[in-house]
């Protein structure tokens, strides 16, 4: 499956982060710690996908709370890898009350903020948590 591929399914839990890099949210997961944890596909245009290494570069935020880095589950030959973003329960609570959610890259030839995502890709979130 290529990066349009993926594009074109489940777009209202998809976030792109510039026009190289997106994540697409699946599924929900409770970890040891009672924390829940998001899990995301990330998405990298094929021509970036050696140039750029940004599997432990990549952030969400929602609320006032601070960024939580995606960690690295398994490398995928079609350009995408399955990350991980731990959530505790104050973000679990911002995401059920809808607050504003962002995505990003820290990464020196990658340093992007998404735009604010909007309410209804925030609602489908909760709706895993």
């Amino acid at each position: 499956m290529t990066f349009s591929e993926i594009s074109d399914q489940n777009t209202n839990l998809q976030i792109n982060i510039g026009d190289k890099v997106s994540l697409l949210f699946d599924q929900s997961i409770q970890s040891a710690n009672s924390n829940k944890v998001l899990t995301a596909t990330l998405m990298i245009k094929p021509q970036e996908s050696e140039k750029l290494n940004l599997e432990d570069k990549v952030w969400i935020q929602i609320g006032e709370n601070s960024r939580v880095f995606g960690r690295k589950t398994e490398m995928n030959e079609d350009f995408q890898n399955e990350l991980l973003f731990d959530l505790d329960n104050i973000m679990i609570d911002d995401f059920k009350t809808t607050k504003m959610m962002y995505a990003g890259v820290n990464h020196p030839n990658y340093n992007l903020k998404s735009k604010e995502i909007s309410t209804s890709v925030i609602k489908e979130l909760a709706k895993q948590l």
